[in-house]
């Protein structure tokens, strides 16, 4: 008596390895960078460039804008990269009172729509992580302001 024996063979599907999102940019790989590498790195890189003054105020604001190059912006001005949530291109914040120069708060875009007036619902907000690093004068955290 023979046995017949038939084998059957089930292709099995070739996955491709799963796409792995871009690593976070740290206050760490901020800090152990060069300053032009910081743009490689896609790191948001904003400067101070000017302060505002409001009647009544115990504070400045600062008007912030994105570079896009080490070579972007006037030289000399105080620059700060903001990790977390995406900030618009140019806005106001205002300065830390107990510290000077260090922007603190609540995001308000600088566009011709929304004329100085913060966006609803989605408020932002920074908070300062660290101090001088480089020729960075802070790294800060933007995220969803929640009241």
């Amino acid at each position: 008596m023979s046995a017949t024996v038939a084998a059957v063979i089930v292709p099995t599907a070739v996955t491709a390895p799963a796409a792995t999102a871009a690593p976070a940019i740290t206050a760490h790989d901020v800090a152990s960078a060069p300053y032009g590498a910081l743009f490689a790195m896609g790191a948001p890189v904003y400067e101070r460039v000017k302060f505002i003054r409001e009647p009544g105020a115990h504070s400045r604001t600062m008007i912030m804008h994105r570079l896009h190059g080490p070579a972007d912006g006037k030289r000399g001005t105080a620059r700060y990269v903001f990790l977390g949530d995406r900030l618009p291109e140019s806005f106001l914040v205002s300065e830390d009172w107990s510290r000077n120069g260090t922007p603190q708060g609540l995001v308000v875009p600088m566009t011709r729509k929304s004329r100085g007036k913060p966006p609803t619902p989605k408020y932002q907000s920074i908070t300062t992580l660290t101090g001088p690093v480089g020729e960075v004068r802070a790294v800060g955290w933007s995220h969803r302001y929640l009241g």
